[in-house]
């Protein structure tokens, strides 16, 4: 009998380490369920003038294209998608004989990100009324769906599961009427345990070392910076810095790395420091010592804190460097809650798709 097909759509091109291999898990979770799975290889104008268009200054600019070769490399070898690039509507017809189709996770909904406004291939508009629509750990950032609810109500409401990665959304969602059962749901790095397969350890450091990881803005990247700082003070243990700029206080910058070396890198730290919310993922799904450093703005701790607060993990998150003199930085945290977090969000996804 031919397995089922299940198309998967989301960020699964851009040079970010954590949609990247959120893409991954997602897929590498579909697939061990018995179903047949490909990412469908969109590529919007908006990601693609972001990827390709050059950076400020010629060193840059090379470093962000010798990234993307590494990122390109790792989705040949550990993606699977779909033979044709999808570019238009038109293109996503030529989808058929699926089963479902599950978009998330990543901010596939904050219009901030898909070219200030709404993207309805997010919503999967193009899906035919005999295949499942499922969104699994969607997040709109820090916005509210709602805010346009007459736009979206017929989209959202047209899932035939929704899953969340943030408590916001879900409340937006169901008190505005945009969908009558959203749940809310961990992030797809979650989905499964074992990175092995696609980890690379050929850039690790020798010996034990603290591992940086941001994506932020000046102001909060400089806080960052006194943490580390501190941390350096705290420890004696040398800073590796894996972001996609340079830090200051980090004893080494390794920016040219590929997911695999990121994945390597993060599972050998003895402790991780990041205001990044899939760093923040990764850490806890490898059971890493852990320091996270909230974001100057609110709405940019919404997924890490929306997590963290779920799962009764929030002493992981530091708002100033004074906590780090009153706490064990060392510390195993209880992770059962987040265990059983994780088993009801398998389930949630195993429903949607029978």
């Amino acid at each position: 009998m031919t397995a089922k097909a299940v198309y998967t759509l989301t960020f699964h091109g851009v040079l970010n380490h954590g949609a990247v291999l959120q893409a991954y898990a997602l897929q590498s979770y579909i697939l061990s369920k018995g179903f047949n799975s490909e990412i469908i290889n969109y590529k919007p104008w908006y990601l693609s003038y972001q990827i390709l268009r050059p950076a400020k200054g010629i060193g840059k600019t090379i470093l962000k294209y010798k990234r993307l070769y590494l990122f390109r490399q790792f989705t040949k070898k550990h993606l699977a998608l779909t033979t044709h690039s999808v570019t238009s509507q038109k293109d996503f017809r030529k989808l058929n004989n699926y089963f479902a189709v599950v978009c998330g996770s990543d901010q596939i909904w904050n219009k901030f990100i898909t070219g200030k406004k709404y993207d309805p291939a997010f919503f999967l508009n193009f899906a035919p009324n005999n295949a499942r629509k499922i969104a699994y750990a969607a997040s709109a950032g820090g916005n509210a769906l709602s805010q346009d609810h007459t736009q979206l109500s017929q989209y959202t409401r047209s899932f035939d599961s929704i899953g969340v990665r943030e408590q916001h959304l879900k409340l937006d969602l169901l008190e505005n009427k945009l969908h009558h059962s959203p749940e809310l749901v961990i992030d797809p790095t979650f989905l499964i345990s074992k990175y092995d397969s696609i980890a690379s350890y050929k850039r690790v450091p020798v010996g034990k070392y603290i591992v940086s990881y941001e994506v932020s803005s000046e102001s909060t990247r400089s806080k960052l910076n006194d943490f580390i700082i501190a941390l350096k003070n705290m420890t004696g243990l040398p800073v590796y810095h894996i972001g996609d700029k340079p830090i200051d206080a980090a004893d080494h910058c390794l920016l040219d790395i590929s997911p695999s070396d990121w994945v390597g890198i993060v599972q050998s730290a003895t402790l991780v420091c990041t205001n990044s919310f899939h760093g923040t993922a990764l850490s806890l799904n490898f059971e890493k010592p852990l320091v996270f450093v909230t974001h100057l703005e609110d709405e940019k701790n919404a997924r890490p804190l929306s997590l963290l607060n779920k799962t009764d993990l929030s002493c992981v998150a530091y708002d100033n460097i004074d906590e780090l003199k009153s706490r064990n930085i060392w510390q195993k945290y209880d992770k059962s809650k987040l265990l059983d977090f994780i088993k009801y969000s398998q389930n949630f996804l195993d429903r949607a798709l029978q």
